[in-house]
């Protein structure tokens, strides 16, 4: 089986959104941030996701971009300014088990905003199911 990537993450939360027929209601932009922001989380809810990021001083929470601008020249070697960013279309990077929980993240702050399609109870379950998968693990 081949790795995830970033990539399937989003299209996986577009499938719990129902957002998989052209035109799209978010576009890839929309959801990117909103997995980034997932990431902002997980790295205070669990710091430990990201222990191969520990810059000395700090965890480097990558952000994930369409493209890579200054793409990693040596994966052993954590470069803030190569580092800061990842491409969509690589592999996670983290434990798998924080794949579903990101997925989750990114469906329910997705749905969240939108006006049209809304359900608060859906995102309240999707946030809760993200934080419970996130501590318990």
């Amino acid at each position: 089986m081949a790795a995830k990537t970033w990539d399937d993450l989003i299209g996986e939360a577009r499938v719990i959104l129902q957002d998989t027929s052209s035109p799209e209601r978010h576009s890839a932009e929309v959801l990117l941030a909103k997995l980034n922001r997932g990431l902002q989380e997980l790295a205070r809810l669990r710091p430990d996701a990201f222990l191969e990021y520990f810059t000395g001083d700090d965890i480097l929470v990558p952000r994930v971009v369409e493209v890579d601008a200054t793409p990693d020249t040596d994966p052993d070697e954590i470069d803030i300014d190569e580092d800061e960013e990842v491409a969509s279309n690589t592999a996670f990077a983290l434990n798998m088990m924080f794949y579903t929980p990101l997925v989750y993240w990114v469906s329910s702050s997705a749905e969240l905003v939108d006006d049209e399609f809304t359900n608060d109870g859906r995102v309240v379950l999707l946030q809760n199911n993200f934080k419970s998968m996130v501590v318990s693990l």
